[in-house]
């Protein structure tokens, strides 16, 4: 049996955080809306945070061309 080096669990602890992130952010207003349950929140504590992300802003144009 391997003997862990430390007497945390790192890995316990990072899915943690991942799990209280997800709550946080993902939560959805349809079903139970549980963070975790979402398709985001699944994703994101099996692979964790992304190495990038860009937002995209777009602004309405109402029927006559403006802002």
């Amino acid at each position: 049996m391997i003997q862990p080096e430390t007497e945390e669990n790192e890995v316990q602890l990072e899915y943690e955080a991942r799990l209280e992130f997800v709550e946080r952010w993902f939560r959805e207003k349809v079903g139970s809306g549980r963070g975790w349950e979402s398709d985001r929140g699944k994703i994101y504590l099996m692979l964790g945070a992304p190495d990038e992300r860009s937002t995209r802003q777009e602004s309405i144009i109402d029927r006559f061309g403006r802002p």
